[in-house]
């Protein structure tokens, strides 16, 4: 993506810590150390080297479809519960 940049860029967010919280609050998972092979991988990529120095905490979290939109997707609630788990186990590791 920048041939003058690394050719990876690691999330700051404590992902193992994420996983095993969603896993906790009964939301299915799986950690993965990859955001995709087009556009989530370039804003991935773009957004950790624009905040690189900053003390600023970055990931990335692939969110499926609703079960509205898919048979295979996850009811809303199920989405914002692993929000706000995502978020608390992130500033949990802040303070």
């Amino acid at each position: 993506l920048d041939a003058s940049g690394p050719l990876v860029r690691r999330a700051s967010i404590p992902v193992e810590r994420c996983v095993l919280s969603l896993r906790a609050g009964g939301v299915p998972v799986q950690g993965s150390w990859w955001a995709g092979t087009y556009v989530c991988n370039a804003v991935f990529y773009e957004e950790v080297g624009y905040v690189q120095g900053s003390g600023v905490r970055v990931g990335f979290v692939h969110v499926p479809l609703l079960d509205s939109q898919d048979a295979q997707g996850l009811p809303l609630s199920v989405l914002v519960t692993a929000v706000q788990r995502v978020i608390g186990t992130s500033l949990a590791q802040c303070s």
